[in-house]
């Protein structure tokens, strides 16, 4: 993309604009204003300010053709805002609504933007933040035990067979343990 120094660029457009009939030389300076279009103007400043966006955008910016053709596009706009505007567009209430919205989600565009990490995270960053929050990430083992078969002496008493079965709680037998007159199913 060629860079085109603003004095330069502006000259260009003012002198488009001039040949276009848009801006007109009278007895007063035109000042900063490039066009009116009712009661807005298009400033130089607006209009500078519009062609950083495009470019940034990657928009072709560069030649009195493109300046032309942005400026166009900004008349345009305006008249259509004078048009609804006299409609009554600017009162409706699903217009405010949806201007409401778009302000809210603009907002919060900014904000992340401003609020994003920049660049790479640093070496072990990613390590640090997992070990400080392990257990974000963990879920804890949970065992559940539907049967327990053991051999118990025939002749054993109530007490002895519940240490023998309180000595395989499900805290201890991993799942499909088989061992011993055990088997966890």
């Amino acid at each position: 993309m060629q860079t085109i120094p603003l004095h330069q660029l502006f000259c260009s457009v003012f002198a488009s604009l001039l040949g276009l009939g848009l801006v007109s030389c009278s007895s007063k300076p035109p000042g900063n204003v490039l066009a009116r279009v009712g009661d807005a103007e298009i400033t130089k400043e607006t209009f500078l300010s519009e062609l950083e966006i495009r470019a940034r955008r990657g928009q072709s910016v560069g030649t009195p053709e493109d300046q032309k053709s942005i400026l166009e596009d900004m008349i345009q706009l305006e008249m259509l805002v004078a048009k609804a505007t006299a409609a009554g567009l600017d009162r409706d209430p699903e217009i405010a609504r949806q201007y409401k919205q778009m302000l809210a989600t603009g907002f919060e565009q900014r904000e992340r933007a401003r609020l994003a990490p920049v660049g790479e995270p640093e070496d072990g960053a990613i390590e640090l933040f997992y070990e400080q929050q392990r257990k974000q990430f963990t879920i804890p083992e949970k065992i559940h035990v539907a049967m327990i078969l053991t051999k118990v002496p025939s002749k054993a008493g109530a007490e002895q067979v519940q240490v023998r079965i309180l000595a395989f709680s499900p805290a201890v037998v991993p799942h499909g343990y088989e061992g011993e007159g055990v088997a966890v199913v």
